[in-house]
């Protein structure tokens, strides 16, 4: 199985969106042409991460003269704003989407500050103007947007493996779009198997801190450790126990038992 992450655009993305919406378009290439680079290989290398161990092949697209990918499955990454959703998989067909604009926000949100660190109460997000007076800063949100677009792309694959295995004795792919925050609209209540969140198949992409076992945050897709003041530490992002087996059990059947 082949699995790969292509941009619709032409070539990787590379913009800002400040408030200002559509028309706040700010192009990174005039000031810092090296910076859509970092975008595509963080997300090419946290896609790939995800799967590295397994027999499941990421790379870049190439497509055929009609435009039709030569991969068995593609992960788009899309530029609409507003954004519709951090990923979507088209069911039945080899298509998934994720959201460029949607993975700059929660960026943004995974760098930002609790409001009252003495409690972790509300949350200041990360909110730059372009051109960024700290480009540190800026450049660790570019890294951190990067990661998610690739950490998201390796989730929406889930759902195509929860399709593939549909099929087949090994069965469907487990756990997908677990979290048992009330907020979890595609799986309610369902908590993520042993009460672990930082997980792949965790159902949204938002870049606030995870609190709990009921807390929507996702700051782990975006490779941010926590663990400062208010913000508890958030470990890295991997797959579940039955996630992980399932994954040996496609490339080795019967080598994992629970």
């Amino acid at each position: 199985m082949t699995t790969i992450i292509y941009s619709l655009d032409p070539g990787p993305p590379a913009y800002y969106q400040t408030s200002q919406g559509p028309s706040g378009f700010q192009s990174f290439l005039p000031q810092h042409p090296e910076w859509p680079g970092i975008i595509l290989q963080e997300a090419f290398n946290s896609f790939r991460a995800a799967y590295a161990q397994y027999p499941i092949t990421i790379q870049l697209a190439t497509f055929k003269p009609d435009s039709t990918p030569e991969q068995e499955y593609v992960a788009y990454v899309l530029g609409d704003s507003p954004w519709p959703a951090y990923g979507v998989t088209i069911r039945t067909t080899p298509i998934s989407k994720v959201y460029y604009f949607g993975f700059m926000e929660g960026s943004q949100g995974a760098l930002g500050t609790p409001e009252n660190p003495s409690t972790g109460a509300g949350w200041i997000t990360y909110s730059p103007t372009y051109p960024p007076q700290d480009v540190t800063t800026f450049t660790n949100m570019v890294h951190a947007l990067g990661k998610a677009i690739g950490n998201g792309a390796a989730h929406e694959m889930g759902h195509h493996l929860e399709d593939y295995g549909s099929t087949l004795p090994i069965g469907a792919f487990p756990n997908m779009d677990c979290g048992a925050s009330p907020e979890n609209n595609k799986n309610p209540g369902v908590s993520c198997e042993n009460n672990d969140n930082f997980v792949y198949a965790f159902f949204n992409g938002s870049g606030l801190p995870q609190y709990g076992t009921t807390s929507s945050g996702a700051m782990f897709f975006y490779g941010v450790p926590g663990g400062t003041q208010g913000i508890p530490p958030q470990p890295a992002i991997h797959w579940g126990l039955s996630d992980a087996c399932w994954l040996q059990n496609y490339s080795a059947p019967g080598s994992c038992k629970k």
